[in-house]
Protein backbone atom coordinates (compact mmCIF):
# COMPACT_ATOMS: atom_id res chain seq x y z
CA UNK A 1 0.00 0.00 0.00
CA UNK A 2 1.53 3.37 -0.97
CA UNK A 3 2.48 5.61 1.80
CA UNK A 4 2.26 9.81 1.92
CA UNK A 5 5.20 10.85 4.29
CA UNK A 6 4.88 14.16 5.96
CA UNK A 7 7.66 14.54 8.21
CA UNK A 8 8.04 11.95 10.84
CA UNK A 9 4.32 10.93 9.83
CA UNK A 10 3.58 8.89 7.16
CA UNK A 11 -0.10 7.90 5.88
CA UNK A 12 -1.78 5.13 3.81
CA UNK A 13 -2.69 6.82 0.57
CA UNK A 14 -6.64 5.52 1.44
CA UNK A 15 -6.86 8.26 4.22
CA UNK A 16 -6.32 11.12 2.13
CA UNK A 17 -9.27 11.07 0.19
CA UNK A 18 -11.87 10.94 2.78
CA UNK A 19 -9.93 13.62 4.67
CA UNK A 20 -9.83 16.13 0.70
CA UNK A 21 -13.96 14.84 1.04
CA UNK A 22 -14.47 16.06 4.27
CA UNK A 23 -12.63 19.67 4.00
CA UNK A 24 -13.91 19.64 0.74
CA UNK A 25 -17.86 19.65 1.82
CA UNK A 26 -18.37 23.20 3.07
CA UNK A 27 -16.10 25.17 0.56
CA UNK A 28 -18.81 23.10 -1.95
CA UNK A 29 -21.70 24.43 -0.45
CA UNK A 30 -20.07 28.01 -0.42
CA UNK A 31 -19.64 27.52 -4.52
CA UNK A 32 -22.37 29.83 -6.71
CA UNK A 33 -25.18 26.87 -7.83
CA UNK A 34 -24.27 27.50 -11.68
CA UNK A 35 -21.13 25.81 -10.34
CA UNK A 36 -22.32 22.54 -8.41
CA UNK A 37 -26.01 22.17 -10.38
CA UNK A 38 -24.30 20.24 -13.04
CA UNK A 39 -21.87 17.93 -10.97
CA UNK A 40 -25.01 17.22 -8.74
CA UNK A 41 -27.22 16.39 -11.64
CA UNK A 42 -24.61 14.04 -13.26
CA UNK A 43 -24.53 11.92 -9.96
CA UNK A 44 -27.95 12.09 -9.43
CA UNK A 45 -28.11 10.31 -13.13
CA UNK A 46 -25.53 8.60 -12.67
CA UNK A 47 -26.90 7.04 -8.86
CA UNK A 48 -30.25 6.54 -10.71
CA UNK A 49 -28.61 4.48 -13.94
CA UNK A 50 -26.89 2.49 -10.67
CA UNK A 51 -29.50 2.09 -8.75
CA UNK A 52 -31.32 0.18 -11.48
CA UNK A 53 -28.73 -2.60 -11.54
CA UNK A 54 -27.21 -2.72 -8.32
CA UNK A 55 -30.17 -1.76 -5.85
CA UNK A 56 -31.21 -5.56 -5.55
CA UNK A 57 -27.66 -6.70 -4.13
CA UNK A 58 -28.62 -7.39 -0.49
CA UNK A 59 -25.29 -5.33 0.93
CA UNK A 60 -26.05 -2.39 -1.38
CA UNK A 61 -29.80 -1.59 -1.09
CA UNK A 62 -29.62 0.89 1.88
CA UNK A 63 -26.99 2.94 -0.99
CA UNK A 64 -29.54 2.33 -3.92
CA UNK A 65 -32.61 3.57 -1.50
CA UNK A 66 -34.48 6.99 -3.54
CA UNK A 67 -32.36 9.90 -2.01
CA UNK A 68 -34.99 12.85 -1.82
CA UNK A 69 -34.84 15.94 0.23
CA UNK A 70 -37.18 16.43 2.95
CA UNK A 71 -39.65 19.21 1.71
CA UNK A 72 -40.82 21.67 4.52
CA UNK A 73 -44.66 22.16 4.00
CA UNK A 74 -46.07 26.27 3.95
CA UNK A 75 -46.67 26.84 7.73
CA UNK A 76 -48.86 29.33 9.79
CA UNK A 77 -47.72 31.80 12.36
CA UNK A 78 -49.35 29.27 15.19
CA UNK A 79 -48.40 25.86 13.70
CA UNK A 80 -44.37 25.71 14.82
CA UNK A 81 -41.40 27.14 14.08
CA UNK A 82 -40.66 28.37 11.19
CA UNK A 83 -37.49 27.73 9.15
CA UNK A 84 -35.50 30.32 7.96
CA UNK A 85 -32.88 28.94 5.47
CA UNK A 86 -32.40 32.04 2.98
CA UNK A 87 -31.39 35.77 4.10
CA UNK A 88 -34.40 37.08 2.56
CA UNK A 89 -36.19 35.36 4.49
CA UNK A 90 -34.86 36.27 7.96
CA UNK A 91 -34.93 39.82 6.67
CA UNK A 92 -39.01 39.23 6.32
CA UNK A 93 -38.79 37.30 9.97
CA UNK A 94 -37.15 40.40 11.44
CA UNK A 95 -39.19 43.03 9.78
CA UNK A 96 -42.96 41.16 10.41
CA UNK A 97 -41.45 40.71 14.19
CA UNK A 98 -40.78 44.38 14.52
CA UNK A 99 -43.89 45.38 13.41
CA UNK A 100 -45.68 43.51 15.81
CA UNK A 101 -43.11 44.23 18.67
CA UNK A 102 -42.07 40.33 19.23
CA UNK A 103 -38.52 38.93 19.64
CA UNK A 104 -37.30 35.95 17.66
CA UNK A 105 -36.08 33.30 19.27
CA UNK A 106 -33.39 31.74 16.71
CA UNK A 107 -32.63 27.80 17.00
CA UNK A 108 -29.16 26.53 15.34
CA UNK A 109 -28.71 23.37 14.70
CA UNK A 110 -28.49 20.41 11.97
CA UNK A 111 -30.16 17.06 10.84
CA UNK A 112 -27.54 15.04 12.76
CA UNK A 113 -27.59 17.01 15.91
CA UNK A 114 -29.20 14.56 18.60
CA UNK A 115 -29.28 17.50 21.89
CA UNK A 116 -30.99 19.89 18.75
CA UNK A 117 -33.74 17.28 18.26
CA UNK A 118 -34.29 16.62 21.87
CA UNK A 119 -34.64 19.98 22.63
CA UNK A 120 -36.47 21.19 20.05
CA UNK A 121 -40.08 19.89 21.61
CA UNK A 122 -39.50 21.45 24.68
CA UNK A 123 -38.80 25.00 22.86
CA UNK A 124 -41.63 24.63 20.47
CA UNK A 125 -44.23 23.66 24.02
CA UNK A 126 -42.85 26.63 25.88
CA UNK A 127 -43.24 29.34 23.32
CA UNK A 128 -46.20 28.02 22.50
CA UNK A 129 -47.36 27.87 26.09
CA UNK A 130 -46.21 30.58 27.63
CA UNK A 131 -44.43 33.19 25.15
CA UNK A 132 -46.59 32.99 21.97
CA UNK A 133 -47.39 36.68 21.96
CA UNK A 134 -44.26 38.04 22.61
CA UNK A 135 -41.79 35.79 20.59
CA UNK A 136 -41.46 33.97 17.10
CA UNK A 137 -39.65 30.83 16.91
CA UNK A 138 -37.65 29.83 14.33
CA UNK A 139 -34.89 27.28 13.37
CA UNK A 140 -31.60 27.36 10.90
CA UNK A 141 -30.36 24.33 10.02
CA UNK A 142 -26.69 25.83 9.24
CA UNK A 143 -25.91 22.63 6.81
CA UNK A 144 -28.71 24.04 4.32
CA UNK A 145 -28.45 27.54 5.14
CA UNK A 146 -24.74 28.22 6.13
CA UNK A 147 -25.02 32.04 5.07
CA UNK A 148 -27.67 32.76 7.59
CA UNK A 149 -26.07 31.34 10.05
CA UNK A 150 -22.42 33.15 9.12
CA UNK A 151 -24.55 36.43 8.73
CA UNK A 152 -26.15 36.18 12.08
CA UNK A 153 -22.99 35.78 13.85
CA UNK A 154 -20.88 33.06 14.70
CA UNK A 155 -21.97 29.95 15.54
CA UNK A 156 -19.14 28.02 17.78
CA UNK A 157 -21.48 25.12 18.58
CA UNK A 158 -25.08 23.75 18.11
CA UNK A 159 -27.98 24.16 19.30
CA UNK A 160 -26.73 27.87 19.49
CA UNK A 161 -30.13 29.86 20.89
CA UNK A 162 -29.86 33.60 20.04
CA UNK A 163 -32.96 36.09 21.33
CA UNK A 164 -33.44 39.34 18.19
CA UNK A 165 -35.22 42.07 19.61
CA UNK A 166 -36.09 45.10 17.78
CA UNK A 167 -33.40 44.01 15.35
CA UNK A 168 -30.69 43.71 17.65
CA UNK A 169 -28.91 40.27 19.04
CA UNK A 170 -29.67 40.98 22.80
CA UNK A 171 -28.75 37.65 24.27
CA UNK A 172 -27.65 34.02 23.03
CA UNK A 173 -26.51 30.58 24.30
CA UNK A 174 -24.56 27.63 23.28
CA UNK A 175 -26.19 23.73 24.26
CA UNK A 176 -29.50 21.86 25.01
CA UNK A 177 -30.02 23.71 28.20
CA UNK A 178 -33.59 24.34 29.27
CA UNK A 179 -32.58 26.69 32.29
CA UNK A 180 -30.84 28.27 30.05
CA UNK A 181 -33.56 28.88 27.69
CA UNK A 182 -36.30 29.69 30.65
CA UNK A 183 -34.16 32.09 32.33
CA UNK A 184 -33.18 33.99 29.12
CA UNK A 185 -37.02 34.54 28.12
CA UNK A 186 -38.45 35.09 31.46
CA UNK A 187 -35.54 38.05 31.81
CA UNK A 188 -37.10 38.68 27.95
CA UNK A 189 -40.72 38.94 29.32
CA UNK A 190 -39.47 40.83 32.30
CA UNK A 191 -37.91 43.96 30.75
CA UNK A 192 -40.01 43.45 26.95
CA UNK A 193 -41.43 47.24 28.15
CA UNK A 194 -37.62 48.57 28.38
CA UNK A 195 -34.33 47.46 26.33
CA UNK A 196 -32.68 43.60 27.58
Amino acid sequence: MPFICIGPVCIPWSVVWPVVVLLFGPLWRRLPEKFTKPVEDFFEALHARLSRWLGSVPGLRWFFQPRAKPKRAAQGPTDGPRYVDSLKLWGEVLTDAQQQDKAVLVQFGASFCQPCKQITPFVEDTVKAQYANAVTYVKVDVEEAPEVADKLGPCPAIPLFQLWYRGELRKHFTGARKDKLLEMLAEFAANSSQSL
